[in-house]
Order: structure tokens, then sequence, then C-alpha cells
């Protein structure tokens, strides 16, 4: 037979013909099997009922199959096919019940060069990942993608199934707007969908859940599939972290990912940047160039868990990149620059205590007597996991402050120098006898800060150690 005789319209066709031409109303077939001519059977233990009702070109179905090792039971009621533009077309009603889908259609099916249809459908998925197991597609284990379930008009063509306006469920959260599936070796998702409320809390718990031995974001479920997504929400949550509304785009191909964040509101500000993702090798590859402006401080390092207790309104620019094949690799590997602006907030450090007397010192930081200011700015590059800020300015108490410092962002300490005026001094930028310098170094979470010996006065700030570079 040719290639002609073996699409979906001519082999649907043929067996509607045979039914309604032969000498018989219904056709039983138990414990049947379907395979292709090569290769493992496609169903087994095959119960099916046929009938055709006497109505030419109706047909009526119902039973059951195993595939993939799973039973799955259906029903099928076929109208007549009627002569159709692109071929022929028959109303039809379906219904698919097993443990990974239970679905049901009801519509039109058109026979053509491919099978394809429209109409609505209903369909359930109580966990997504053994869905597409089942029907050859693995993905990590995780805890996400569970309780989903899609409704809404649909049409479909060859391996594509498009939601015009569907409503869809999933991880607790609810979208509508329009979704396209096509099957494949590699599946794809194009849509636009619209949240009341998103959270990204099931999505980053694949982190943690990774196992010591796992590839790189082996958790993330676009190194597995490919998609064309537009979001929109009016309120999204990650973790401990309540952000407010904003849109994304996400681009996936085979394994290169890219996304895009407009105006998503964080801490009483705002986020907007780009983010890429390279997950085509084993040596991954990130850069990320964004910005976040004009948010709380002190609610932002709260709900993210920082221990630091800085407050204030502040700006982030960031432009960096990195790459590696081991956690501890992306974060030596990180380069790139950082700038960072505030206003109107404290520091947790006693500066009166420490410019009190020539050998002051303090250990950790300070939450009762801090030190307010009411500008900083802080020009930052990144380099061999270091944090290196060249120029550090701040504003307290009209009197200025400056220095330099850095952090070891793998081993969470610091090591900055600071320089301001002598209180007893006239005030004058120019003049390095008239400032005291402090020190401020060791644990992150628990510095040592102690004012610098007079012989040391006259140093000038620090300059970034060459192991850092």
């Amino acid at each position: 037979a040719g290639h002609d005789d073996r699409t979906a319209k001519t082999v649907l066709g043929q067996l509607t013909s045979f039914l309604a031409t032969a000498p018989l109303e219904s056709v039983r077939v138990d414990q049947g099997v379907v395979e292709p001519a090569s290769g493992q059977p496609v169903l087994r233990d095959l119960d099916l009922r046929l009938n055709t009702r006497g109505q030419l070109g109706a047909l009526e179905a119902v039973g059951a199959f195993v595939f993939n090792g799973e039973n799955v039971t259906f029903s099928m009621d076929r109208g007549r096919t009627r002569d159709a533009e692109a071929g022929q077309s028959a109303p039809l009603t379906l219904k698919v019940t097993s443990a990974p889908l239970t679905a049901r259609f009801s519509g039109t099916m058109e026979l053509g060069e491919e099978l394809g249809g429209e109409g609505r459908l209903e369909a359930t998925l109580p966990d997504i990942r053994r869905f597409l197991a089942w029907v050859g597609v693995a993905l990590p284990e995780g805890e996400s993608l569970k309780d989903a379930s899609a409704s809404g008009r649909v049409h479909w063509l060859g391996s594509t199934l498009t939601f015009d306006d569907g409503t869809f469920e999933f991880d607790g959260n609810e979208a509508v707007g329009l979704m396209a599936l096509t099957a494949g070796a590699r599946p794809r998702i194009d849509g636009t969908l619209a949240f009341d409320t998103l959270s990204l809390d099931p999505y980053l718990t694949g982190v943690s859940a990774a196992g010591p031995d796992a590839s790189l974001f082996d958790w993330v479920l676009l190194k597995y599939l490919d998609a064309d997504l537009r979001i929109s929400a009016a309120e999204v949550s990650a973790g401990t972290l309540q952000l407010g509304g904003g849109g994304l785009t996400v681009n996936a191909k085979n394994g290169a990912i890219s996304s895009e964040i407009g105006a998503l509101e964080v801490c009483g500000g705002h986020a907007e940047g780009r983010f890429d993702l390279d997950l085509t090798s084993p040596r991954v590859e990130a850069a990320l160039a964004g910005s976040l402006a004009d948010v709380a401080i002190d609610a932002c390092r709260q709900s993210l868990g920082m221990m630091v207790p800085i407050t204030g309104s502040g700006t982030v620019k960031a432009d960096m990149s990195t790459g590696g094949t081991t956690h501890d690799e992306l974060i030596r590997g990180l380069a790139g620059t950082v700038l960072v602006t505030a206003e109107d907030g404290t520091l947790p450090i006693d500066l009166n205590t420490l410019l009190s007397k020539p050998d002051a010192q303090a250990t950790g930081w300070s939450e009762d007597a801090v030190t307010p200011y009411s500008e900083l700015n802080a020009d930052c590059s990144l380099s061999a996991g270091h944090l290196w800020c060249q120029s550090f300015r701040m504003t307290t108490g009209g009197k200025p402050v400056s220095g330099a410092g850095g952090l070891d962002i793998a081993r969470q300490t610091l090591d900055w120098d600071l320089q301001m005026p002598d209180s007893e001094a006239p005030i004058d930028p120019a003049d390095s006898v008239a400032k005291t310098e402090l020190t401020i170094h060791g644990s992150l979470t628990t510095p040592e800060m102690a004012r610098a010996p007079a012989s040391e006065q006259e140093a000038a700030a620090p300059e970034p150690n060459t192991e850092k570079q």
C-alpha cells in the first residue's frame, strides 16, 4: 500500500465504510493486541465492542485496554460522517478513564490529511509527571505538577491541541487563557496565561530535592520541555517573599531558557530584567541583567532570611554571569557589576561607640544603637566568587563616610575599611588627617569591628586582593 493509504482519513474512512456496508452491525474483540508491523505491541488486553447502529457512517464503541502498564476504559459515539471542505467531519463524544488521565470530549471530529477536530474538552491529571512518563516523556521526580485539570473550548490538528480560552489548575494555582500543547519527543507548550495568585513554591523545592549526584538544574522542568509562555499575575509568592503583580515571558528550546520580567512588584518596589540559562551541555551558563528599584530593604531581607539588619529604601542594578558544572564552580565563576543606592535608612553599626575611644571594638551587628544614613552609594564588581565594592560612600548626620571592601560569597565573610571625619576635627574630605578609620572583618553574621590604631589613620582604603579577582 502507498503512503496515502496510511493516512488517518484513509484508515478511518475504510473502517467506517467496511462496517457500514458489511452484513453485520457489531464487532467484538476479546483479549486483542494492537501492534505495529515491527516492534512491541501498542495496546494489550483489548476488549472492544463496535456497533454501527444501522446508520451509514455512524459508529459506537466501548471497551478497555492496557497501554504502557495502565488500564484504560473508553467509550465513543461518533455520528454519521459528512463531506466537509477539508475532508470529512462527524459529531463525536469520547470519554477516556485511567489513573494518569480522565478526559471527556464533545464536539466534531475531522478526517483530513491529519486527524483533527474541535469541541469542548474536560481533563483531569492527578500527576502530570506520571502522565508524561506514561506517554513516553520522563521528567525527574518532584512535588510540583500535581492535581491538574483543564477545561474549555479546544481544537486539535495532528499532534497539537489548543485551548482557545481555557481554565487550568495545577499545584493550587488557577489560570485562564490560551494554551497549545504539542506532543513529541520534546513536548512543547505555547500560551498566554493570567493568574489571580501564583505560588512559585512547588517549582523552587526542586533545588533542595535534587540528589547530591544529580546534574546541575536537573530539577528545572524546562530542561525537558520547549515553551513560549506569557504569564501575568495579580499576586505572586515565593516562599516567605510576598510579591505583588507583574508579568514575565518564558522561552525554552532544547534546554536554552530565557525569561524577561516586567515591572514585578517586590517589597514595595519593582523588579525588571532578563535571565538566561543554558542547559544544553553539562557546563551550565547563566546570565542576569536587571534591577530592583525602590524596595523596602528591611522587609526584603527578613523575607529572604538575611541576618544583617539594614533598613532604608534601596535600588540595585546588576549585570552578571557565571558558568560551571557544580554549584561551587557557579559561585566561583560569578563575574559582573553591581550598583547599589539607598536612602533614609540605618546600618547596624554603633559608630558613636566605635569613635568614642582609640581602641574601641565591637563584635556582631548592633540592633539597638544603629547609625542612620540619608544616602548610600556603592559601586561593586563580581569576580571569582567575591563581591568587591571599590567605592562606598554614605552620609550620616551630615558627615560623609567612605571606603571600600568585599564579601566572599562562598565563605560568607567580610573585609571592609571605612573612613569618616574625626568628630573633633574640621570636616574636610580632602584632609586625611581629619579622618578616622574603621575595620569590619570576619563572619557576615557576626563580624568583628574596630577602630584602627592612630598609626594607621593615614592608610589608604584597601585595594582588591588579587586572589579575589
